[in-house]
């Protein structure tokens, strides 16, 4: 998948902190490299750049895997994408932006 996402212009990547990939714990090592394709192509826009201002209540995207992230803010400015709190924002890949969530 790194290949992909280092040859594919316009991404936006929802990257989970490593707690998240952690919190799977035994799970995860028994994965195949495809299964953790699918997990990051839920969390990967295509052709599309989003930062963070560009963030509104209630807006839906379609990830590459066919998915739907939707975007929330709290009374408290805080975003979501689905229930996962957007931690890092707006850091810049040499295709597009990562967010850490």
């Amino acid at each position: 998948m790194l290949d992909t996402d280092l040859t594919t212009p316009s991404l936006t990547i929802f990257a989970p902190q490593n707690a998240a990939f952690q919190a799977l714990g035994s799970a995860i090592t028994s994965m195949s490299a495809s299964d953790l394709a699918k997990i990051m192509n839920f969390h990967t826009l295509s052709n599309q750049v989003v930062y963070s201002t560009n963030f509104t209540n209630n807006t839906v995207f379609t990830t590459v895997e066919g998915g739907k992230l939707t975007i929330s803010r709290t009374g408290n400015n805080a975003i979501f994408i689905n229930s996962a709190q957007l931690l890092a924002p707006d850091i810049m890949i040499g295709n597009g932006v990562l967010h850490v969530i």
